[in-house]
């Protein structure tokens, strides 16, 4: 029975998640990759209590979206979907991942959002937080 139970539970669980897919396929293909993102970023949870791109930016480094650093807005990005173990471990603790960091920031600097110089001067900058 219990078996049962967890096969019924693991069935539900697919078929929500096929559902959200199709609905997050559907708002992609009518809104537009752009917006689709802008809108993401300004409802994702990016912390405990923190909902939307400016408040993490205002909330981690006491800045506007604007001024942020590439550096910056790696590690904003890299706390989407928001995990607690991992925030705790970057922002409460200061463990800082470099690598995943660096990842994001090449990333970025292949699709041409930043420059060889900001890529490397990101790459050396030392996060500091708001508290």
């Amino acid at each position: 029975l219990v078996d049962y139970i967890q096969q019924d539970k693991r069935a539900d669980a697919l078929v929500l998640m096929m559902e959200r897919w199709l609905f997050a396929a559907e708002v992609a293909d009518r809104l537009g990759e752009e917006q689709t993102m802008e809108i993401y970023a300004n409802a994702a949870h990016w912390g405990p209590g923190i909902y939307g791109i400016r408040a993490a930016a205002d909330y981690y480094f006491g800045a506007s979206v604007a001024d942020l650093t590439p550096r910056q807005g790696a590690f904003l990005g890299s706390l989407v979907p928001f995990d607690k173990v991992r925030h705790d471990a970057w922002y409460e603790q200061g463990n800082t991942d470099h690598e995943a960091l660096a990842a994001i920031l090449s990333t970025v600097r292949q699709m041409g959002a930043i420059n060889e110089e900001n890529f490397l001067s990101a790459l050396d900058e030392r996060l500091r937080f708001e508290k």
